[in-house]
């Protein structure tokens, strides 16, 4: 993962971002009813904070006073501070600008699958963390754009959409940096969009273009573009297709306490 080229890519999208992250806001609300229902003392993060959607939700549900926004790309961060909840800070998940054992919670909306690796990141949480605190995120799994990974895949090998871990590898991951899993949580999504080019323009609105290391560089000709479209599975006849998005949600808390899995859920959506 190029982590340069992610934090140009959503600075860069920062402007259209809220008007077509519907996936998004999706999840944070979902994600948001997973945090705790109180919280003790000490710094609530919203790592990855986007242009700060979910500050004011975290705001309401907690009334608490110490509230950050912290996110890696600039662009991000200016339109959440604009947003005048708590403070705001320019950041990586791998190294959290934040004392040891200072937060009682730390939300992180798909945010994590923009690290080279989960290990890092969920022992720098755990590092911030109080005693008895929460880390709540979610993330895509691997089912995520398995139609468009498809689709390329007719074409050649090379990355053009990333690769999610499965639910599993994010508990291993978890449990084995020590935090116990109070929640673990799948629900996957189908959001229908009106072409393939609003699929790939949505993507790039919302800073999700592809920033693996190992992509090709340079523009997809027209002709490429096309012949995906014409091996994109569709349920009917017609332009419209559908994109799924498989979410892991997770909630883990320091010290270890007793966990408990969750159904999967399907949820149909629009992109329209």
């Amino acid at each position: 993962m190029d982590k340069l080229r992610v934090s140009r890519n959503f600075s860069a999208a920062a402007p259209s971002y809220n008007a077509h992250a519907f996936l998004q806001r999706k999840t944070a609300d979902h994600l948001l009813t997973l945090t705790p229902c109180s919280l003790n003392t000490g710094t609530i993060v919203d790592l990855g904070c986007g242009t700060g959607y979910s500050l004011k939700g975290l705001a309401t549900r907690f009334r608490h006073p110490d509230l950050l926004a912290l996110d890696s790309a600039p662009g991000m961060a200016a339109i959440a501070a604009k947003c005048q909840i708590g403070s705001t800070a320019i950041g990586r998940a791998e190294r959290l600008p934040i004392r040891r054992h200072s937060c009682s919670l730390i939300f992180s909306n798909m945010v994590f699958q923009w690290c080279p690796s989960l290990t890092p990141v969920i022992a720098e949480c755990l590092r911030a963390l109080k005693p008895g605190g929460s880390l709540c995120f979610s993330l895509p799994n691997p089912t995520t754009l398995h139609e468009l990974r498809q689709s390329w895949a007719f074409l050649d090998s090379a990355d053009h959409i990333h690769r999610f871990p499965n639910i599993a590898e994010v508990r291993a991951t978890v449990l084995s940096a020590g935090m116990s899993i109070t929640c673990c949580e799948s629900r996957t999504y189908h959001i229908r969009y009106e072409s393939l080019l609003s699929l790939m323009m949505n993507l790039k609105n919302i800073g999700a273009a592809n920033s693996s290391s190992r992509r090709r560089n340079g523009l997809t000709a027209p002709s490429v573009i096309r012949r995906i479209d014409e091996l994109y599975p569709r349920r009917h006849e017609g332009s419209e297709i559908s994109a799924t998005w498989g979410i892991t949600y997770i909630r883990a808390t320091a010290p270890a306490t007793s966990g408990m899995t969750r159904e999967t859920n399907d949820i149909e959506l629009s992109a329209t």
